[in-house]
């Protein structure tokens, strides 16, 4: 009795180690062939990047310690062409907010659709970043800058100068002392997800340096 016993064990163990076998290749094939397009999109949607961490631009004060200018992180919105839905219905808000029509922003991104990222407004208030940030569009994304602000207003502004949208000294103190001034952005490394908003850092790979 004891051999038709042993006999009987050995056929469900191949059998098991049979169907196991079965079961990861088919398991492969179907990751392979029929999932790939799905699991690449999953790939996409979190990934590993490089991103640049910005750096302030230096103060300007007078001799009695008042700031006559001063940098203030600020967002600015931007947009990845090839996940932004171009129909009205989720343009629309989005226009609103930023001051521009919807067919600003469909020509606009028809412009650069090569490009990854498309800037569609710099430097924003706090109030419609925050708007922004409540539609969750899908392509759309803010991205933190500096904003300079020159409190002595038309007072100084003669001597000071002023900067452009790239933060760089266009005329006096700005411009004169531009290289001072300009800082050093760093390096992190981040999980982006499919909206490439950041979910989380990784590590610091260089730290920014303040003008």
């Amino acid at each position: 009795m004891r051999m038709p016993c042993y006999r009987t064990r050995r056929k469900v163990v191949i059998v098991s180690l049979f169907a196991i076998g079965v079961v990861m290749v088919f398991g492969a094939i179907n990751r392979q062939i029929f999932q790939k397009e799905f699991l690449q999109q999953e790939g996409d949607r979190r990934y590993l990047r490089v991103v640049n961490v910005p750096a302030d631009r230096g103060v300007i004060m007078d001799r009695n310690g008042e700031f006559l200018a001063v940098s203030t992180p600020v967002d600015s919105v931007g947009a990845d062409p090839r996940q932004l839905p171009l129909d009205n219905r989720t343009l629309a808000p989005l226009a609103k907010i930023l001051g521009l029509r919807v067919s600003d922003i469909k020509r606009h991104i028809g412009k650069y659709s090569n490009r990854s990222l498309v800037y569609l407004k710099r430097r924003l208030t706090p109030d419609a970043a925050a708007k922004i940030r409540k539609l969750k569009i899908p392509g759309i994304h803010l991205d933190r800058e500096y904003r300079r602000f020159y409190p002595a207003a038309e007072v100084a502004a003669h001597v000071v100068g002023f900067t452009n949208v790239e933060d760089k000294g266009q005329e006096g103190l700005e411009l004169g002392f531009d290289k001072l001034l300009t800082g050093h952005a760093g390096k992190k490394r981040v999980i982006r997800d499919g909206r490439r908003q950041i979910i989380s850092d990784v590590d610091s790979i260089k730290a920014a340096q303040p003008g």
